[in-house]
């Protein structure tokens, strides 16, 4: 607040005294003993005012002061406030990242245990299988009266190594076209325990092969070879298509 000079001063109030004063001149040019309305020597005017706006000024530079204090902490609580939802976002954000990260590694956990158990089941499921063949296998060997057709297959099939699975095969192929036998005829021309069509492609493995057994076997075994490579492969073929 400024201040205001006396001398240039026409009129003014003070409240705070009771001074109500109408000055027409200034106040040095009054007598001494001159009194405004309630009796206060008009001498003591100057420094009445002047103590006023002392007052004044002190009062205002204190309220400015309070004021900027609590805007201060108005501020600092603020910040404050800030700070703490920035570190509860935070907190928060990283717990829910850590909850995704939980959850993918115990998918992932029970993926890798569902392939071990599948891996497992397949593993026993084929060696199951295996076994089941080899008994199979054993047992038809058991049943294969010596020097039958099918005794000859057996061991002209071991030569290639078709033993097991791949002798079980051949056995059910050659079963279901002949019956092993050697003189078994199809309408459709095919002829002997392989069901060669014609039966004549057969001489390429003996002049005998209307007749013998194991001229017959090895023009199948050779034929399975070479378009099939195995028994098995061959067996699969018949049960898709009806023949070989």
């Amino acid at each position: 607040m400024s201040r205001v000079s006396i001398r240039h001063t026409a009129a003014f109030t003070a409240a705070a005294v009771g001074v109500s004063l109408f000055v027409l001149a200034p106040v040095e040019m009054l007598p001494a003993s001159a009194q405004t309305q309630t009796g206060v020597p008009i001498s003591e005017v100057g420094a009445l005012q002047a103590n006023g706006y002392q007052q004044a000024h002190e009062t205002a530079w204190a309220n400015y002061g309070a004021a900027r204090q609590e805007a201060a902490a108005k501020e600092t609580a603020l910040e404050r406030k800030r700070a703490a939802d920035a570190a509860l976002a935070a907190r928060k954000a990283a717990e829910a990242a850590a909850a995704e990260a939980a959850r993918k590694a115990a998918e992932e956990k029970a993926r890798a245990e569902a392939a071990r158990k599948a891996a497992q089941e397949k593993a026993r499921a084929e060696a199951a299988r295996k076994a089941a063949a080899d008994r199979a296998a054993r047992a038809a060997a058991r049943a294969i009266p010596a020097g039958s057709a099918r005794a000859i297959g057996r061991d002209l099939a071991a030569a290639r190594g078709w033993t097991g699975q791949q002798w079980v095969c051949l056995d059910k192929l050659f079963t279901r076209e002949s019956n092993w036998r050697t003189k078994a005829a199809n309408a459709s021309g095919a002829y002997g325990i392989p069901q060669a069509l014609p039966g004549s492609k057969m001489a390429s493995a003996g002049a005998d092969w209307r007749t013998n057994p194991a001229t017959q076997i090895k023009w199948g075994l050779n034929y399975i070879k070479g378009r099939y490579g195995t028994p098995c492969g061959a067996w699969s073929a018949f049960n898709s298509k009806g023949w070989y």
